[in-house]
Order: C-alpha cells, then sequence, then structure tokens
C-alpha cells in the first residue's frame, strides 16, 4: 500500500514539474530571442536576421545594410544585457493581452500577427515602462517591439 502511494506521490511531482517546465518555455524562447537580438546589435558584421525581428514600416523599404545599420542605432538605445537580466527577474510575463490589454490588438495588428498568440514583457520603474512584445515565427518568437530594456537597469 506504501508503494502504491509513494508511485502516485511521485506521479504527481513529475506531472507538475512537466506542467510548470511547459509554461516557462515561452518565456525561456522569448529571453533567448531578447539575448540573441541583443548580441548581434552589439557586432557591426552581423545582419540582423529578419526572422528574428518585425521590421516596422519605416525600415522596409530600406536595403538590407541600411536596415540593420538603422536597427543597431535603434535597438543600441533599448536594448542591453543588463536590461534582459532586469526582465528575467523582475518583469511581468505572460500573453499580450493579459500584460497590455489596451494595446494588444493594434500591436500584433502591426506585426501581422494574432494577439492571442504573443506574448509580452512589462517592467515599471520609476514611471518608466518597458515594453517587449514578441510575436509567433517560423522558429520560435520574433520581436516586434522593444523600449526601454537597457532603461530598466540604469533606474534605481
Amino acid at each position: 500500500m506504501r508503494i502504491k502511494l509513494l508511485i502516485a506521490l511521485l506521479a504527481v511531482a513529475v506531472g507538475c514539474t512537466v506542467l510548470w517546465w511547459k509554461s516557462g518555455d515561452s518565456k525561456r524562447q522569448s529571453l533567448n530571442a531578447l539575448a540573441q537580438l541583443e548580441e548581434i546589435i552589439t557586432d557591426s558584421n552581423r545582419t540582423i536576421p529578419r526572422e528574428l525581428v518585425v521590421l516596422p514600416e519605416v525600415a522596409k523599404s530600406k536595403s538590407q545594410a541600411e536596415c540593420d545599420q538603422w536597427l543597431r542605432e535603434v535597438l543600441r538605445e533599448e536594448l542591453s544585457k543588463e536590461g534582459i537580466r532586469e526582465l528575467k527577474q523582475s518583469a511581468r510575463f505572460g500573453p499580450l493581452k493579459e500584460v497590455f490589454p489596451e494595446s494588444a490588438a493594434k500591436w500584433a495588428e502591426s506585426a501581422g500577427a494574432r494577439a492571442d498568440d504573443s506574448f509580452a514583457f512589462r517592467m515599471d520603474r520609476n514611471g518608466v515602462t518597458a515594453e517587449v512584445v514578441l510575436v509567433p515565427g517560423s522558429d520560435g518568437f520574433r520581436i516586434s517591439r522593444c523600449n526601454n530594456v537597457k532603461q530598466m537597469a540604469e533606474l534605481p
């Protein structure tokens, strides 16, 4: 009888662990996408993969080289390793519709995605809000919005 109870408890524990791991998978993939983008923008010899970011309208008419340069300039002001670390530790993460309900539909539509399939990080500190929106891509997530992540590491 004790062995059956022990096996049942072990099965429940393993099941809970698997569910916990899977629920964190979207967050891990999102953080990996941000870390990959941060690494690429600091290396001017690498092109920014289009499967990693959603290009804003202003960048779509630029050549690959012009677009990469523009993205680097913009994103270096918004993204840093330290900021990503702050997001990982302190930001709210979840479905886009829950994290940014007032903007979810508009942001997802502008990225050519469904809000129901998208995720976001949000962190508020000293009146500044960090916003990261991730939409489904062919291989993980694509970053469609990234604002004030670097600033989260700089604010007390």
